[in-house]
């Protein structure tokens, strides 16, 4: 779909390549008689008419309906029709001058010959390239569909762990957390649609989140949230920060020993930072299912934010960091 700028900047090209001739053509040469200016520029103005008209329809039609759907016959046809058109100036104008100029045809002609060439591989270079970038565009949606179908069950998943936890416990608070995980399915569900969401709306899903986990670990976990954003107008793709918050609360916690685990976000004027801080206390095998989703929010990131982002991954024998930084203007 054109814009604005982009029908101006056309409109301009073709303007230039109908006035050259009025620049270029001599006024009058006495060997093709005193109106030779005037036939050289009608001549060159229909040429350059047709090689106009030829690369929109080469572009947008010859091309996208008969090359790529394998209709070389069409296409042949097309293309001698348009070359014999670009050629039927310089056939007319050899025929109405009194004098002979075979050379000065030819020349006219070759130029006319090597401008449909090149008009013609210029085309299909653009329309190959624009089929690529589609593709392009084709396989991101596609890996975005199935990264984003890939962390939804897996949060579903691990929250409702949570949610069976505390039900066994029989604790008050089992009431207070389904309706903290409705609400976060709600954003879960509604805003994993959406290619970005404002970041306000995602420190909040991170937040009940929390909350949500602190109802059912009481004070067995020293837990430390700290979140910061005086830009409300800044977005960012949807749920890319709770795998780090999963990974932390999954590989924190542990009935032997005190848990720490500290979150921080901070957007500095569209600088965002952020980190997790955990205790390496539960080495379960059966948790390795958390890999999962850091996995596919390293490819979300590279997708949407290639070369804007900053993902250090730190892990010793007692702690796991995780530093991510993000350019989002």
């Amino acid at each position: 779909m054109y814009t604005k700028n982009k029908i101006v900047f056309h409109l301009i090209i073709c303007v230039t390549f109908l006035v050259i001739p009025f620049l270029l053509t001599p006024p009058h040469r006495a060997e093709f008689g005193s109106k030779i200016g005037d036939y050289l520029i009608v001549r060159k103005e229909a040429t350059n008419l047709v090689l106009l008209a030829f690369f929109y329809i080469n572009y947008y039609y010859i091309i996208p309906k008969f090359y790529f759907k394998k209709r070389y016959l069409v296409v042949i046809i097309s293309l001698l029709f348009f070359l014999f058109l670009s050629l039927l100036p310089d056939i007319i104008l050899n025929n109405f001058t009194t004098s002979k100029h075979n050379f000065t045809f030819l020349i006219n002609s070759q130029i006319t010959l090597f401008l449909f060439v090149a008009i013609y591989f210029i085309t299909y270079s653009m329309r190959i390239n624009h089929r690529l970038k589609e593709a392009q565009i084709e396989i991101k949606n596609s890996q975005l569909s199935f990264l984003k179908g890939q962390i939804n069950p897996h949060f579903l998943f691990n929250t409702l762990n949570s949610i069976y936890a505390l039900s066994v416990k029989k604790s008050e608070e089992t009431p207070s957390a389904i309706v903290k995980l409705s609400g976060m399915m709600r954003y879960s569900i509604t805003e994993i649609e959406r290619e970005f969401v404002l970041l306000d709306k995602e420190i909040l899903f991170v937040t009940n989140y929390i909350a949500l986990q602190k109802i059912r670990l009481g004070n067995t976990c020293s837990i430390l949230f700290e979140s910061e954003n005086k830009y409300p107008n800044d977005i960012i793709i949807p749920l890319i920060f709770i795998p780090f918050v999963e990974n932390a609360f999954k590989f924190g916690m542990s009935s032997d020993e005190n848990a720490e685990i500290r979150i921080e976000i901070k957007n500095t004027n569209g600088n965002l930072y952020f980190e997790s801080n955990n205790k390496k206390l539960n080495r379960s095998p059966q948790e390795t299912s958390t890999e999962i989703g850091i996995t596919n929010t390293k490819k979300r990131l590279d997708l949407l934010y290639a070369n804007k982002h900053q993902l250090d991954i730190i892990e010793t024998e007692h702690n796991f960091t995780v530093i991510l930084k993000i350019n989002l203007r």
